[in-house]
């Protein structure tokens, strides 16, 4: 696992987390607001 530094954007803060599990590697996990604009 791998834990990023906070960051504060926009009055929010974010950190970004990687997981890596067994046998699979690292996924790509969309924030809900890719989600949003993939939908458009």
């Amino acid at each position: 696992m791998v834990i990023y530094e906070r960051v504060k954007q926009d009055g929010k803060r974010t950190q970004a987390v990687d997981i890596y599990y067994s046998y699979v590697g690292i996924l790509d996990v969309f924030t809900g607001e890719e989600m949003w604009a993939m939908e458009r």
